[in-house]
């Protein structure tokens, strides 16, 4: 018997370090290296290391060394020792770990503790078809060989014992309201409900069952849709075609020979089957929202409708605008209100969907705020332009404008900053706004209460009030120079430069932000951007001057530093020293790689700056076909196709090669033969093999197989370039993982490598 045991991931962003970290390779082992940080955040030990970001802080590495697996996190630590055949990760809540074959997978939390002392056959989460994996744990389904299946909760302990055929994955979506106390399992292809612990309490007799919500739950026997209850009884006994779920006012839609009607949790008709159409008030999720109206399709006609059926508008030919959750809709006839009265307008001259539930109105060319589905003017029409605020951190403020000043006000018209001045601007994550009233600015709190004077002469332009990266302190002007206040108006930063702009957070030397205006980030510090004596400088809190951004952002090794002219955009290069190795000229420098600084020149010209033995190279076209540890880099000039060494030697002599390595070789083609070289440039299989009808090279290796062609058939081969599966196949189908399928004699049949 085979035994395959598999890693299974859940791939997250981990917001912490996706901007710069992931596994590298140095030497024939794997770590993980920070690209911002030019440093090792785990030291390259392990023969694999595998990219499993979790969404909490700490984030796990499945590793593995001499053939055996665990598990770490980011600073290295062993949550499971590196002893086992196999380990996957359950969302975020558990690792299966499997130490023996023959017993199975056994269930541990995240500290590395055992959770539950049984071994498994299979341990997996239950998860709904097309979710994607996005959901948290919620049950895990575990089976024992010769068993069954059974049901865990999300701490792992037992809710049905092994000894079911399957388990209805739907069971996760209808679970928001609590754990079910009856399950939908499965045995001999048919369908019935086990109580916790296992007991079956309604028989394996039905086709297809869902879960139970709000007491009762929808079967189906052959073609034909039913209601039972929590005894197995019949509440329906209509045939129908279909019966959806059950929405939170407890009525479900129903289908019968094509048409559409509505029941209760006790099986009653309140809306008979005759529409065509029957939709329910709700803009997205059908399920959220308690509705009393249904926009429905009948004879070709649509209207409103309400659950006893009596119709709210006149039927018409043209569909409706819904805003529905909005409380109001609109056809040819006019506008209506949820009550199904049409709404009169008195002299409102426009209508539009604004925030939330309410409406952006006008009356006589003057703004307001309408909430149509009681008609209620909520922010009268007095005012020429109305905004709203974004991103405010649980605040909600409304810009308006009236005869040329500008003022600050809540969705409910409580004034926050008088409508008397000519601009203002909201910082969310400070709680600070700044008002601006005869080219002069103050600052005042989100209660409307002044902190400063009108003392500040000028502003950084383009602020986005609507985009929280900015902290404090902000920058201001007064008396022509600039500095920095903080969230109660006091200077902090005295003004003394030339100019200077807000302070922003950096991560790792790149900017972040969150719409609830909380960092959640570890390692974040704050920078602010001062231009003083002419020179562009980054200063911190305490109005220091740093150089750690800049060392950070334009570090290319410890000896040399990118820079560029005050507002430029082509880039020079000067060793720590401030001595400059290249004037101004490139479009692009990045981190040196083992020796290598790729650099761009005229936005076509793309090489090697290689500091070691001061030489530059550039290509045609650089291929990115190589490793970071690399002592080769590969390009492509006049026809040509070869590489470069670290040492400065250039070899330009192939006519193409494969666009990645794989497992530290690449395809190479020369002379209208194909071999493999590895990453330093050496010939590691010759060149004996010929090219496919691609010409693309689509050769590689998977756990030591190598994918080539020869004599017009597709083959495979080991690392020393001997053949170990004959070449007898026409074409070859998603080779991956050391498995592949082959085409031959017109049949596509699965190829078997030797162990």
């Amino acid at each position: 018997m085979r035994y395959f045991f598999l890693i299974f991931f859940c791939f997250y962003s981990f917001s912490s370090f996706s901007q710069g970290a992931k596994q590298n390779e140095e030497n024939g082992k794997w770590g993980v290296f920070d690209y911002q940080l030019e440093d090792w955040l785990i030291q390259p030990t392990y023969d694999s290391i595998q990219r499993n970001w979790a969404r909490n802080k700490t984030g796990f590495f499945i590793v593995k060394k001499k053939k055996k697996w665990g598990v770490i996190n980011l600073k290295n630590e062993v949550i499971i020792p590196i002893k086992n055949l196999g380990i996957g990760f359950l969302k975020e809540a558990f690792f299966k770990v499997n130490k023996n074959r023959k017993k199975g997978w056994r269930l541990y939390d995240l500290k590395g503790n055992l959770v539950r002392p049984d071994f498994y056959a299979t341990i997996n989460p239950l998860v709904p078809h097309g979710s994607r994996g996005k959901r948290p744990l919620e049950f895990i389904v575990v089976a024992k060989r010769n068993q069954g299946k059974g049901l865990l909760d999300e701490k792992g302990e037992i809710i049905l014992p092994c000894q079911f055929d399957r388990i209805s994955t739907q069971l996760y979506s209808y679970s928001k309201k609590g754990i079910p106390t009856l399950f939908p399992v499965s045995k001999n292809f048919k369908w019935g409900f086990a109580k916790k612990g296992g007991e079956v309490v309604i028989p394996f007799k039905f086709d297809h069952v869902n879960p139970f919500e709000y007491q009762v739950a929808v079967i189906r026997k052959g073609k034909y849709s039913f209601l039972i209850n929590e005894n197995g009884e019949f509440l329906t006994q209509k045939k129908y075609n279909g019966i959806r779920r059950f929405h939170l006012d407890q009525t479900a839609i129903v289908e019968l020979d094509g048409k559409l009607g509505m029941i209760n949790k006790q099986g009653k008709e309140l809306i008979s089957p005759i529409y065509e159409e029957l939709r329910r008030k709700d803009d997205i999720d059908d399920r959220q929202i308690d509705s009393k109206l249904f926009y429905v399709k009948k004879d070709g006609l649509y209207g409103i409708i309400d659950i006893r059926n009596n119709p709210l508008s006149p039927f018409n030919e043209k569909g409706h605008y819904l805003n529905f959750d909005k409380g109001a809709f609109s056809n040819s006839e006019g506008m209506f209100n949820i009550k199904g009265e049409k709404i009169e307008f008195d002299s409102i001259d426009s209508v539009e969907p604004f925030y939330g539930k309410f409406f952006l109105t006008k009356r006589n060319e003057k703004s307001g705020v309408t909430n149509l589905a009681t008609n209620e003017i909520i922010v009268p029409h007095i005012y020429d332009e109305i905004q709203h605020v974004k991103y405010t951190c649980g605040f909600d403020f409304l810009f308006v404008k009236k005869d040329g000043k500008s003022g600050l006000i809540t969705t409910q018209n409580e004034v926050i900053i008088p409508i008397e001045y000519y601009n203002i601007q909201v910082f969310p994550r400070a709680k600070i706004i700044l008002v601006r009233k005869n080219k002069k600015g103050a600052l005042a709190n989100f209660d409307g209460e002044f902190l400063t004077d009108f003392e500040f002469d000028r502003f950084p332009r383009n602020r986005s009030f609507s985009f929280p990266y900015y902290t404090t302190p902000i920058a201001l002007n007064k008396n022509d120079k600039w500095g920095f206040v903080n969230e109660k108006g006091e200077t902090v930063i005295p003004f003394v430069y030339e100019k200077a702009w807000d302070f922003k957070s950096y991560l790792h030397g790149i900017p972040v932000y969150s719409d609830n205006c909380l960092i959640p980030y570890t390692g974040v510090e704050t920078y602010g951007r001062v231009r003083i004596n002419d020179q562009l400088e980054w200063i911190d809190k305490n109005g220091e001057i740093s150089d750690s951004l800049d060392m950070i952002r334009n570090k290319i090794n410890d000896n040399l530093f990118k820079f560029k002219e005050k507002d430029g955009r082509l880039f020079g290069i000067k060793n720590k020293n401030g001595k400059v190795i290249f004037p101004i000229q490139f479009n692009l420098v990045k981190v040196e790689r083992n020796g290598f600084v790729m650099i761009t020149k005229n936005s076509s010209h793309h090489g090697y700056y290689i500091p070691s033995v001061e030489k530059t190279f550039f290509f045609d076209r650089v291929i990115m076909g190589y490793l970071d540890d690399a002592t080769i880099r590969w390009g492509k000039k006049g026809g040509a196709v070869g590489f470069i060494r670290n040492n400065g030697e250039e070899k330009m002599i192939y006519e193409n090669v494969a666009k990645n390595y794989s497992e530290n070789l690449i395809a190479v083609s020369k002379n209208g033969k194909v071999g493999f070289i590895d990453k330093n440039g050496e010939v590691i299989i010759p060149f004996k093999f010929d090219i496919d009808a691609s010409h693309r090279l689509p050769f590689k290796f998977s756990k030591g197989f190598g994918l080539v062609y020869l004599n017009k058939k597709y083959g495979f081969i080991n690392k020393k370039g001997q053949t170990i599966i004959p070449f007898e196949y026409d074409a070859i189908s998603s080779f991956d993982d050391g498995q592949a399928a082959g085409l031959k004699n017109g049949k596509w049949v699965e190829i078997i490598f030797p162990k």
